[in-house]
């Protein structure tokens, strides 16, 4: 078979991938503190242990295909907001949540007040360096360090992770990402604004431009699978009954 069907199949299969992961962006534009997914594509290199290269392996290593994704780090937009629940990180730290998965991370400082007058995110407890901060009736105030005080009196210190710049943070729903473990170190480069949020990182004309990019390569895969699909049909029909 050729091997044209082979890569035009693997390239169609890596655009529709692709698509999903711009899909994701683009619904994601507006949400605090997202970061955007950026397609990390691989060519697949085969070969067997005695260094020649059979027909499979040929074929296969015409192929490319999506390995993943990784996450653009670039900050967003901070936007004013003036509630005191609202909170942005202004550097590469990011707020440490106790979700019921585990620990996890997120820029997005939209909290809210739980019953139990826990500050949290989207249900889930934020942390501080001695567990889940809880907040009494008063006067809120945040400083840039992430302590916490109520009516004058601290309540406790936001626990602000920065992560090394190899690091691969994986996307856990919700705004959030988990960590390799013990990645987490204590800030230093990040402060807090209170009364803030930070937008998506997200370009939404850029992110058009991808989508529309790889639907139309997607588009240009199905036809050329078509093309090879009528050749081969062709060739059962005409060629091999003179074999």
């Amino acid at each position: 078979m050729d091997s044209g069907y082979y890569a035009a199949c693997s390239a169609l299969k890596t655009q529709s991938n692709a698509l999903e992961i711009v899909a994701n962006n683009i619904a994601n534009v507006s949400t605090a503190g997202y970061r955007g997914q950026i397609p990390s594509f691989d060519s697949i290199i085969a070969q067997t242990a005695g260094g020649q290269m059979n027909g499979w392996e040929r074929l296969t290593n015409e192929f490319a295909a999506l390995n993943g994704s990784r996450l653009n780090m670039a900050e967003g937009n901070l936007e004013h907001t003036g509630n005191p629940l609202d909170l942005a990180i202004e550097g590469p730290g990011f707020f440490t949540v106790q979700s019921k998965s585990g620990t996890l991370y997120t820029r997005n400082g939209g909290f809210r007040v739980s019953a139990a007058g826990q500050v949290s995110a989207a249900g889930d407890p934020v942390l501080s360096a001695t567990g889940p901060i809880t907040i009494p009736s008063g006067e809120l105030a945040i400083s840039a360090d992430g302590t916490v005080s109520v009516s004058g009196a601290v309540v406790g210190k936001l626990q602000i992770a920065e992560f090394a710049a190899n690091t691969k943070l994986e996307p856990a729903g919700e705004s959030y990402y988990a960590a390799p473990w013990k990645a987490a170190k204590s800030a230093i480069s990040s402060s807090v604004r209170q009364g803030t949020l930070e937008s998506s990182n997200v370009n939404p004309v850029a992110a058009m431009v991808s989508l529309i990019s790889a639907q139309r390569q997607a588009e240009m895969m199905e036809r050329a699978m078509s093309a090879f699909y009528s050749d081969f049909n062709r060739i059962a029909a005409d060629d091999l009954p003179r074999v």
